[in-house]
């Protein structure tokens, strides 16, 4: 087998400490009535949305915009990258409803990602996407 390095062992300890982290935001914010309603409506819409992209010839489904500031607890990284650029969102940054409906995607393994977008004015955020 290959040997482990201690950058592979940093990043599953960080992978860890990170899910850890999520389950813990998420579990304080099911605590809040309000905040879990809103989660289980989106979650209980999941399969619906899914089947209608899907029959739609699409590949993926947005599950929810995230709010900045009320879904999140800042407005992500800037990066650039060569020609493209973006903001950056890592799941820990989540809060409230989104870290419900995100460690929700994750328990039934659709692998969910938090994406960019920018409708090339002024407007831009993030959603949280489910791709299959």
């Amino acid at each position: 087998g290959k040997m482990l390095t201690r950058e592979a062992l940093r990043k599953i300890a960080d992978d860890h400490n990170n899910q850890t982290e999520i389950q813990r935001v998420a579990e304080k914010a099911a605590q809040n009535r309000e905040i879990k309603n809103k989660a289980d409506t989106i979650l209980g819409q999941l399969d619906a949305r899914m089947l209608a992209e899907a029959s739609a010839g699409r590949t993926h489904a947005v599950i929810m915009g995230l709010r900045p500031y009320v879904d999140t607890v800042d407005n992500g990284v800037h990066y650039t990258k060569g020609q493209s650029w973006g903001r950056r969102l890592d799941p820990q940054h989540l809060v409230g409803a989104a870290v419900l409906v995100y460690q929700g995607c994750v328990d039934r393994q659709l692998e969910p990602s938090i994406e960019y977008w920018f409708d090339g004015c002024d407007r831009d955020g993030f959603n949280i996407v489910v791709h299959w």
